[in-house]
């Protein structure tokens, strides 16, 4: 006979909670009946050692957490800025947990090499604060990164994307943009929980950008990101542009500089045509400065273009680009750079070849094996 784990009921059920499974889901592969599920989460019976590791690895928590009377607060310490409607958010799962804390380890390295390295403090962090004018702080950010419109000649918002994701890095800005928890294509990121996130610091400031969203909607992403990082607060976001009015102040003002630095008002109006329809206006402006409609028709609104009627009779009619296709990886050459940052990527590889970190720990950082990371090191070397 088996040897039971007397588990603790609460803590596997908030572990499953957590998780974000059905008791069905937590079943399969552990225990042909789901109804074990609900009776141990009851405390009516125990399940197995064998089924208990299963269960805290489905659930990605330690094995030993679900003999404890109460969960470890697993709450990432980052301001949480998402808004669900009129109610708080869910808790951020676990796979967000063991995201930012991926990130966190990429940010202390660069932090410690930077000092190491005696380099100055990036010098756009909490340059402005958020009671200052949204115009200012967008126009430094259009100064600091060149986002002339020379920048959106870029063929697709696909490549617009990644000149902006290349101009942020060139001020000191890391940016890591994936779609999945680490390396793991079977743990894929949640839209419906975050969008992105900002980490604000003097040396090693980083923009996550969640990739499972629309080419369009990373765009806007970014560029509120970075208004973060020029206020210097951090955060979660999430935040809805057709329920703007639901966001808290620092997001409504991270999106007023987002959408400045993207769509100037100087810009919008002299291209804004009178006697066209709003429908041809806002194709024709999003096609120019490569952002969604719907950015476009809120900015039409914002400036006294078109009326509140129109806005929602127009609003059905305009939605982000689709998703990009989710395959199976693609290149590794290409991913991992912009999953771990081109800027940190490089660096840290300098680093393992010059001797001042372990080939393993290199690797382990980027989330691949020895050979992979010196591949790839000769790769960005020769400037594949």
């Amino acid at each position: 006979m088996a040897i039971t784990a007397r588990i603790n009921k609460e803590t596997l059920k908030k572990a499953r909670l957590l998780s974000e499974l059905s008791r069905d889901a937590a079943a399969r592969n552990v225990t042909s009946d789901p109804n074990r599920i609900r009776d141990w989460e009851d405390g009516d019976t125990f399940p197995s050692f064998a089924q208990a590791k299963k269960l805290a690895k489905k659930f990605r928590v330690p094995f030993g957490y679900l003999f404890l009377e109460e969960m470890p607060d697993m709450t990432p310490d980052i301001p949480d800025l998402r808004t669900v409607g009129d109610r708080q958010p869910d808790p951020l799962s676990i796979d967000f947990v063991d995201t930012l804390n991926l990130v966190l380890r990429k940010q202390n390295w660069f932090r410690d090499n930077a000092l190491g390295q005696q380099q100055p403090p990036v010098a756009i962090v909490g340059r402005f604060d958020s009671t200052d004018d949204s115009k200012d702080v967008a126009a430094d950010i259009r100064n600091e990164m060149g986002l002339t419109p020379n920048l959106r000649r870029a063929r697709g918002r696909g490549a617009y994307l990644s000149a902006l994701v290349a101009q942020a890095e060139g001020v000191g800005v890391l940016v890591m943009r994936s779609g999945i928890v680490g390396n793991n294509t079977r743990r894929p990121l949640s839209v419906g929980e975050f969008r992105g996130f900002a980490l604000v610091d003097q040396f090693a400031p980083v923009v996550f950008i969640n990739s499972k969203d629309a080419k369009a909607a990373q765009i806007f992403t970014l560029l509120h990101e970075l208004a973060h990082i020029w206020v210097g607060q951090s955060g979660v976001s999430n935040f809805n542009p057709l329920e703007e009015q639901r966001d808290g102040a620092l997001e409504l003002f991270c999106n007023k500089v987002a959408v400045e630095a993207l769509v100037p008002q100087r810009e919008f109006n002299d291209n804004w045509m009178v006697g066209r329809s709003v429908a041809d206006n806002i194709a024709s402006l999003s096609i120019r400065f490569k952002v969604s409609g719907i950015a476009i028709l809120r900015r039409a609104l914002e400036l006294d273009k078109i009326s509140r009627q129109a806005f929602f009779a127009e609003l059905p009619n305009q939605t982000y680009d689709e998703p990009p296709i989710q395959g199976t990886g693609g290149d590794p050459y290409n991913t991992l750079p912009a999953r771990n940052s081109k800027k940190l990527t490089q660096t840290l590889l300098r680093s393992m070849q010059e001797g001042g970190t372990l080939y393993r720990d290199a690797a382990n950082l980027l989330g691949v094996k020895v050979p992979t990371a010196v591949s790839l090191s000769q790769r960005l070397r020769e400037g594949i």
